[in-house]
């Protein structure tokens, strides 16, 4: 197609190719042109009352008007632009090992890393979280026929292993932005003594004067996190469907 902006202006696209939604009403639709993939719009709002607004781009990237959309069209792609950085990374995923099923060795690896300090713990519940839950139901067949109350600590034990990785991705949301986090006591996590104190004491250790400690961030989450399920489990509060920890969208949803 012709690169002009009287050209781009009469251009058909297809898609949407890509869309994403978000909480609160939050989208984005990203369409395509059928002559030149390179060159595309999308559609996005930030909640249910924003009408949306729309944006040409090139490679991904936004542009102001399709005059600067011809300029960049001229040119061969921008290593950098997001569409190039996404096709890198779609390739690279795709030329790792399949580890399992449809995973992929990438992702896990990415995902592992992603959830320090209990990247081991989700990368054994991986493989052993099925096995698990068929010993705890079997011998919870046992007791039941033996007439016994069911041990339904066993279960909670298996759902707290799950919930020490995905309480991490919480508590850093709540400290970038609060989310309402809450624990299963009914606490609110940032106005907990127990959860202030030990951030106070973990903060103080490592930014004291003289040998500080190598403490990070999710150093301090995981302490928390630990900390919520141990106080859960002991106060005999069950947690609601596996959550030790919910956010404020968590809980709108039940």
């Amino acid at each position: 197609m012709d690169l002009t902006p009287e050209a781009l202006s009469e251009a058909k696209f297809r898609g949407p190719v890509r869309f994403y939604d978000g909480a609160g009403g939050a989208a984005r639709q990203d369409f395509e042109c059928i002559d030149n993939p390179r060159f595309g719009y999308y559609w996005r709002r930030e909640n249910r009352k924003d009408h949306g607004r729309q944006s040409y781009t090139v490679d991904g990237a936004d542009v102001a008007d399709l005059a600067e959309a011809c300029a960049k069209l001229a040119l061969d792609p921008a290593a950098d632009s997001p569409n190039q950085l996404l096709r890198r990374s779609i390739d690279e995923f795709r030329q790792s090992p399949k580890v399992g099923g449809a995973t992929r060795a990438l992702s896990e690896s990415r995902c592992n890393a992603d959830v320090a300090p209990f990247s081991m713990t989700r990368a054994w519940l991986k493989r052993a979280d099925h096995s698990w839950h068929l010993g705890i139901n079997a011998y919870s067949d046992d007791e039941r026929k033996a007439g016994r109350e069911r041990p339904s600590w066993l279960y909670a034990a298996k759902e707290a292993a799950h919930e020490s990785y995905r309480a991490i991705y919480l508590f850093a949301a709540d400290r970038d932005k609060d989310t309402g986090l809450q624990c299963a006591l009914g606490t609110r996590c940032r106005d907990c003594p127990i959860l202030q104190q030990i951030e106070r004491s973990m903060v103080a250790s490592r930014t004291r004067e003289r040998f500080p400690s190598e403490i990070e961030d999710c150093d301090i989450d995981a302490a928390k996190v630990w900390t919520c399920i141990t106080h859960a489990m002991t106060s005999g509060q069950p947690p609601h469907d596996g959550m030790f920890l919910s956010c404020e969208n968590d809980r709108r949803a039940f």
